[in-house]
């Protein structure tokens, strides 16, 4: 879990360059939460950090000119529908 700004950019650091790396493709991403079961509540440190994460995702989409709807695939596919990155960015990506 983490607990500032820094952690959350290492972790969308590492998510983007695992889409450099095809051997990686097919891995589950871990974001934030230790725990897989998916009928566990999303907890409000988890909703912080995952807004967080997807406003550092954006300025680093823009500023490298990433496709943006391949991205929100990738993570919709790694973290079901459900998840508050995927709702975040569905939701931008709507405007």
């Amino acid at each position: 879990m983490c607990e500032d700004r820094k952690c959350v950019e290492e972790i969308v650091d590492d998510y983007l360059k695992s889409l450099l790396r095809p051997q990686s493709a097919n891995e589950k991403f871990k974001l934030f939460q230790d725990n897989e079961e998916e009928d566990e509540e999303i907890d409000e440190k988890t909703v912080a950090n995952s807004y967080l994460f997807t406003e550092i995702l954006i300025k680093r989409i823009l500023n490298a000119d990433l496709d943006l709807d391949f991205i929100f695939e990738d993570l919709k596919s790694k973290l079901g529908n459900s998840h508050p990155i995927v709702i975040f960015l569905k939701e931008l990506l709507e405007e």
